[in-house]
């Protein structure tokens, strides 16, 4: 059950995504990466708070903020998605965002190259 008092910002905004795609379901009923392979979009992998602190502690903290990174681009990506599906963006819009993190990506290079290529062009807009 939600609470009362819903979290704001962008953790707010990932509940409430998780909230509409799973229909008032409990929410996290389906994980970040199956939706994503549903939408033709990377399939980042999720890192549970144990997997998580165990990188942290290994030293491998510029890896765990890299795959956090992506993950979010990803959740923007489906959060495009779902508002051009209840017309809260027009396809264009959402197609003109999505080429526009496309080429900050492309531009970005290191790990983001891996995340392009998992997201091909036809899945673009």
């Amino acid at each position: 059950m939600w609470p009362s008092r819903r979290p704001t910002g962008l953790f707010g905004q990932t509940l409430e995504l998780s909230r509409l795609l799973c229909q008032g379901a409990q929410p996290g009923c389906v994980p970040q990466q199956e939706m994503a392979g549903l939408c033709g979009l990377p399939r980042i992998a999720e890192y549970d708070a144990p997997q998580s602190w165990a990188a942290a502690s290994a030293g491998q903290l510029p890896r765990l903020l890299e795959h956090s990174a992506q993950r979010a681009a990803c959740h923007y990506l489906m959060w495009l998605r779902l508002a051009a599906l209840q017309g809260q963006i027009s396809a264009l819009t959402r197609s003109q965002h999505e080429q526009k993190l496309a080429l900050l990506l492309s531009q970005a290079g290191g790990h983001w190259q891996d995340f392009l290529q998992q997201w091909p062009a036809h899945n673009r807009g």
